[in-house]
């Protein structure tokens, strides 16, 4: 949490392990205690400590169960508790995920979205490559929980404004430079 102040964070990747808490009829992530020992935390905990941070647009559960609710409550899941809780957009896994799968998936959805790709875009594709890359069933694995109407957790600039931001700074500096040698 002090980190989380300390800093604008604008996702939050949870990678560790995850399941479905039969007794307490929750979805629960595995934390370490600074002493070392087990620590579940629920959804709604998680959603506690976060929701005051709104720079956080998006929480990646790469843990197993991420996305599960318990039949009786299908907001009881952590994916779901955190949507509920006021975070924006949640991408979590269903079920025991494949170290090389969640690699291939992350790094798609990673670099769509930073092209400014909406997140159901991004999460599309992802699942696109897990077929390509013949991880099979995997690909049904990842789940998007959002908030957002139009998939838009991030406000990217089109590549042609990115590009006159960059052309401008490149040519204030040049002119600095100048600036300064005729003055020395």
């Amino acid at each position: 949490e002090q980190k989380l102040e300390e800093k604008h964070f604008h996702i939050l990747h949870f990678i560790g392990h995850g399941a479905l808490d039969r007794e307490r009829e929750e979805g629960v992530l595995l934390f370490e205690t600074k002493e070392g020992r087990p620590a579940l935390v629920s959804g709604g905990d998680l959603a506690a400590i976060i929701r005051d941070h709104s720079s956080i647009a998006l929480v990646f559960l790469n843990a197993c169960e991420g996305g599960c609710a318990p039949r009786d409550d299908p907001f009881a899941g952590v994916a779901q508790s955190l949507i509920r809780g006021g975070i924006p957009a949640v991408v979590a896994m269903q079920a025991k995920v494949a170290d090389a799968a969640s690699l291939v998936f992350s790094r798609v959805l990673y670099r769509n979205l930073s092209k400014g790709a909406s997140l159901d875009e991004a999460v599309y594709k992802g699942r696109r490559a897990l077929i390509a890359g013949g991880f099979g069933f995997e690909c049904a694995n990842p789940v998007l929980y959002m908030r957002a109407a139009d998939g838009r957790i991030f406000r990217i600039p089109p590549w042609w404004v990115r590009w006159l931001v960059a052309a401008a700074g490149i040519l204030l500096v040049a002119t600095l430079g100048t600036i300064f040698r005729n003055n020395v």
